[in-house]
């Protein structure tokens, strides 16, 4: 994003280097970043955490790991997901995660479907159960 607004009109393509993880941070090659409310309110500029433009977003990504930062336990080749640290989203071919809040993603497990949990899954429990205010046996009709 080099400029704040609603993405569908402002997004771009472009080339950028590499972003290099400091300490306590891994850079990941994505191979599934979700979409969720954050990402369009953080790109309107909306969102709590302000990022500086130009920025790549994306908030909630999975990848492998193929560079880490100082202090970091994690190898490189480890598959991960988690939330981008700010401006080095998802929606770039790599991106920077904080060591400490990754998942490592189980072996039999596609990247993608962990990476649709992560976030999306989190909000549909919090609007069943909170906003819903869904009670032991009953019912949700899904329709897709």
């Amino acid at each position: 994003m080099h400029e704040l607004g609603d993405p569908w009109d402002e997004l771009r393509l472009g080339e950028v280097e590499p972003p290099e993880p400091g300490p306590g941070m891994v850079r990941v090659t994505v191979e599934a970043a979700d979409l969720n409310f954050a990402d369009i309110l953080q790109c309107q500029g909306s969102y709590q955490v302000k990022v500086p433009t130009p920025f790549t977003p994306g908030m909630s990504c999975g990848g492998t790991i193929n560079a880490i930062g100082d202090g970091v336990d994690l190898e490189v080749g480890t598959r991960v997901l988690g939330m981008a640290a700010p401006g080095s989203g998802g929606f770039g071919e790599q991106a920077i995660l904080a060591a400490a809040n990754v998942t490592i993603v189980p072996d039999g497990v596609e990247t993608a479907t962990a990476v649709a949990m992560h976030v999306t899954y989190g909000t549909s429990w919090f609007a069943l159960h909170r906003r819903g205010s869904l009670q032991p046996g009953e019912s949700v009709l899904v329709l897709a």
